[in-house]
């Protein structure tokens, strides 16, 4: 198979997901799932630059089921895990199959507890509205939309069980028409999900995700803590104070030390600023 998603190096087998391109620029949609912030309308911004050097104000808004809370890190995996069996399935425009099948391709033991969990995720994956203005880019058309509103990730769920048979639990989704689009075209950009599943700290998977975009071409990069937390999302009134936020950040690093990135070795360390008011993100490429 062209796109298998078995890829062996050095005799270890890695699970290769291709997720929808726009997700993975814009993956500060996700929040940390260890934040304790309540569902709000969160909107992005980013200035994007012309030839002529004039720019476009691009935005995307992400209106969250307020039962179900906003979307997390764990809900990117739950996403991640969708697209691997969608893949394993052919790529239908439906796509079949149980939680107990979600549950073990995201190598979870099964429980009454993982299956409400699964379950509250693809519901979140379902409700979770967004508009997209100047930023969404259509590789269909090959044009970026103006203006793409009341878009779900999942546009189409059903969760149907046999009473009183757990088991049985059978589901049925289909992505919002513009994402299966690029998603059949290959507007994609590959990722391990092996190393996605292993993260623990939400913003340390954010983290990676950011320095996947940015390290693709450069050697050294450093950003202060705050900028670096807006840069992923990170706005809400606890991750303010600068003790919390190299807390989080020494988290993160622990984990990330640990990480093979695909744009090469990454030195990844936090230093306290020249004028001492911040701490700052370094990274080194070492290869």
């Amino acid at each position: 198979m062209r796109q298998s998603l078995e890829k062996k190096e050095t005799n270890i087998i890695t699970t290769i997901v291709r997720p929808e391109l726009n997700l993975e620029k814009w993956f500060a949609i996700w929040t940390p799932s260890q934040s304790r912030t309540k569902a709000r309308l969160r909107i992005l911004e980013k200035k994007k630059t012309g030839e002529d050097g004039s720019f476009t104000l691009q935005k995307v808004k992400i209106n969250p089921s307020l039962e179900y809370g906003n979307l997390t890190t764990e809900d990117q995996k739950t996403w991640y895990a969708l697209l691997v069996l969608w893949e394993k399935a052919g790529k239908p425009q439906k796509l079949i199959f149980s939680l107990r099948e979600l549950a073990k391709t995201l190598k979870r033991t099964w429980s009454t507890k993982v299956r409400n969990a699964l379950k509250e995720s693809l519901l979140r994956l379902n409700i979770s509205v967004f508009s997209w203005v100047n930023s969404y880019y259509d590789s269909k058309t090959k044009q970026t939309l103006e203006i793409l509103d009341s878009f779900q990730i999942i546009s189409r769920l059903v969760i149907a069980r046999a009473e009183q048979n757990i088991n049985s639990e059978q589901c049925i989704c289909q992505f919002s028409d513009p994402l299966y689009q690029n998603l059949l075209i290959n507007y994609t950009k590959p990722t391990s999900f092996d190393t996605i599943l292993n993260f623990k700290s939400g913003v340390a998977q954010l983290i990676y995700k950011y320095l996947e975009l940015v390290m693709q071409d450069k050697t050294y990069y450093e950003r202060r803590s705050e900028n670096l937390f807006d840069d992923i999302g990170l706005d809400d009134n606890e991750y303010k104070w600068l003790s919390a936020r190299k807390r989080i950040l020494l988290v993160a690093i622990q984990e990330l030390k640990k990480i093979q990135f695909p744009c090469g070795i990454l030195q990844v360390s936090i230093e306290e600023t020249v004028d001492k008011s911040d701490w700052k993100l370094v990274v080194r490429k070492l290869s």
